[in-house]
Protein backbone atom coordinates (compact mmCIF):
# COMPACT_ATOMS: atom_id res chain seq x y z
CA UNK A 1 0.00 0.00 0.00
CA UNK A 2 1.04 3.34 -0.84
CA UNK A 3 0.75 6.49 0.59
CA UNK A 4 -1.55 8.86 -1.13
CA UNK A 5 -0.72 12.28 -2.35
CA UNK A 6 -3.64 13.32 0.12
CA UNK A 7 -1.55 12.80 2.84
CA UNK A 8 2.02 14.34 1.23
CA UNK A 9 2.88 17.33 3.33
CA UNK A 10 3.97 19.97 0.70
CA UNK A 11 6.98 20.73 1.70
CA UNK A 12 8.10 17.23 1.55
CA UNK A 13 9.51 16.77 5.32
CA UNK A 14 9.78 13.60 6.74
CA UNK A 15 7.66 13.24 9.98
CA UNK A 16 9.42 11.39 12.70
CA UNK A 17 7.61 9.46 15.75
CA UNK A 18 9.58 10.60 18.39
CA UNK A 19 8.78 7.94 21.44
CA UNK A 20 10.93 8.49 25.08
CA UNK A 21 11.22 12.41 24.01
CA UNK A 22 12.54 12.80 27.75
CA UNK A 23 14.11 16.90 27.32
CA UNK A 24 13.30 16.74 23.50
CA UNK A 25 16.97 17.91 23.09
CA UNK A 26 16.71 15.02 20.17
CA UNK A 27 13.91 16.18 18.67
CA UNK A 28 15.24 19.74 18.45
CA UNK A 29 18.16 18.26 16.66
CA UNK A 30 15.75 16.69 13.91
CA UNK A 31 14.24 19.57 12.90
CA UNK A 32 16.87 22.13 13.38
CA UNK A 33 15.65 25.93 13.11
CA UNK A 34 17.30 26.42 16.67
CA UNK A 35 20.07 28.91 18.00
CA UNK A 36 23.62 27.40 19.57
CA UNK A 37 26.75 28.63 20.66
CA UNK A 38 28.55 29.92 17.46
CA UNK A 39 31.56 27.36 18.61
CA UNK A 40 29.22 24.29 18.41
CA UNK A 41 29.80 24.22 14.90
CA UNK A 42 32.40 23.30 13.14
CA UNK A 43 32.29 26.05 9.78
CA UNK A 44 35.27 24.53 8.03
CA UNK A 45 32.84 21.01 7.42
CA UNK A 46 29.72 22.49 8.04
CA UNK A 47 29.39 26.25 6.80
CA UNK A 48 25.72 25.53 5.37
CA UNK A 49 24.03 24.68 8.62
CA UNK A 50 24.09 28.31 9.62
CA UNK A 51 21.10 29.93 9.08
CA UNK A 52 21.71 33.52 10.69
CA UNK A 53 24.36 34.95 13.48
CA UNK A 54 23.56 37.00 16.73
CA UNK A 55 26.84 37.42 18.58
CA UNK A 56 28.05 34.51 20.06
CA UNK A 57 25.22 32.38 18.88
CA UNK A 58 24.09 31.10 15.65
CA UNK A 59 20.67 29.91 14.22
CA UNK A 60 21.16 26.58 12.48
CA UNK A 61 19.30 25.96 9.28
CA UNK A 62 16.01 23.92 9.46
CA UNK A 63 16.07 20.51 8.45
CA UNK A 64 13.96 18.23 6.03
CA UNK A 65 12.19 16.39 9.42
CA UNK A 66 8.66 17.41 11.42
CA UNK A 67 7.85 15.74 14.28
CA UNK A 68 4.34 14.80 14.29
CA UNK A 69 4.35 12.90 17.25
CA UNK A 70 6.55 12.70 20.71
CA UNK A 71 5.99 10.71 23.99
CA UNK A 72 7.50 9.59 26.98
CA UNK A 73 6.72 7.14 30.22
CA UNK A 74 7.65 10.65 32.76
CA UNK A 75 5.04 12.76 33.01
CA UNK A 76 7.49 15.79 33.79
CA UNK A 77 8.98 14.93 30.09
CA UNK A 78 5.52 15.31 28.83
CA UNK A 79 4.66 18.68 30.62
CA UNK A 80 8.34 20.34 30.46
Amino acid sequence: MGMTTDCKHKTDKKNVLSLFSGCGGMDLGFEGDFNVPVSCVNEKIHPDWIKERNGQFVKLQPTNFNIVFANDIMDIAKTA
